[in-house]
């Protein structure tokens, strides 16, 4: 009788290392896809502000190649020029 209530307590000690365990791996498990799917947005999102940049530099371009007495700086141009410069240091931001 004694030494079973030894095995029983030893046995109910190990159920609860075993059920903490496979707690503890759950909410690692848990985390991983978490982070995983953090960075695959992050992943996208620089993506996305690349093809941005991109965009903006072609618009750019083919603004610069309008002829000469179209080609001026107006309004629409100094906000692509500072489009340019934000999309820019966001780059660098994230280099």
């Amino acid at each position: 009788p004694a030494h079973t209530w030894k095995v029983k307590r030893k046995v109910e000690v190990h159920s609860q290392v075993i059920t903490g365990s496979q707690k503890q791996m759950k909410e690692i498990e848990d985390a991983l896809v978490q982070a995983e799917g953090i960075q695959s947005r992050l992943t996208h999102e620089r993506y996305a502000r690349y093809a941005c940049l991109k965009v903006c530099e072609k618009r750019i371009e083919i603004r610069g190649a309008r002829p000469a007495k179209e080609n001026f700086r107006d309004a629409s141009q100094e906000a692509l020029l500072r489009e340019q410069q934000v999309l820019h240091r966001e780059a660098e931001g994230r280099n």
